[in-house]
């Protein structure tokens, strides 16, 4: 199989939030990382390839406070670059992308 970062060549930062919340299991849920006061821990928990939550409680719970349930993510970027290869899109082809993408 092709490497991830051969076929996904746009980064994916410019689409994951300013925040991003992490398991957090000594207080039982979600903790926030953000951009803005921990850059380095955001960039790598970005740059990993793993799914990444961008959302927890549907957007009610605010950094600072532990969220209990995920409710917006981001795919691990492996995943997707399998799911196109196994697509085999080519020149020619029309393609409806009907995701949502992450929400801020």
């Amino acid at each position: 199989m092709t490497d991830r970062h051969d076929r996904l060549t746009v980064g994916r930062a410019p689409f994951i939030p300013a925040v991003v919340w992490v398991d957090d299991p000594v207080k039982g849920g979600f903790s926030a990382v953000s951009r803005d006061d921990d850059e380095p821990r955001w960039r790598a928990l970005v740059a990993a390839d793993e799914p990444i939550v961008t959302q927890v409680d549907d957007g009610a719970t605010e950094p600072g406070e532990i969220g209990q349930q995920p409710s917006s993510s981001g795919s691990q970027p492996s995943l997707v670059a399998a799911m196109l290869a196994a697509l085999d899109v080519r020149e020619g082809h029309r393609v409806l992308e009907t995701g949502a993408g992450t929400r801020p």
